[in-house]
């Protein structure tokens, strides 16, 4: 009985659709980068590195990076899996 791999989805067409999403409420919310690192407290590197879809976001991050952005994570997550499944 084998375990099924999940695929990467680094660059995959929805990986690459949550990392133009995030920039894009980013941008809406008047931040640059670095300010939405501050305001999470990370780096401003962390931030690109998502947006250019190199690096996953897990749940967790995805609501803290929505929360920053002033969204309602529950909406917005609804709103990103309809997209990601349409």
């Amino acid at each position: 009985m084998g375990v099924d791999k999940l695929p990467k989805t680094l660059h995959t067409q929805r990986g690459q659709l949550l990392a133009r999403r995030l920039m894009e409420l980013r941008i809406a919310a008047g931040m640059s980068q670095r300010d939405l690192a501050a305001k999470i407290g990370r780096d401003q590197g962390m931030i690109a590195r998502i947006e250019s879809a190199q690096r996953r976001v897990d749940l967790v991050e995805l609501i803290e990076l929505l929360s920053a952005l002033g969204r309602d994570p529950a909406k917005e997550i609804r709103n990103l899996v309809k997209e990601l499944l349409g």
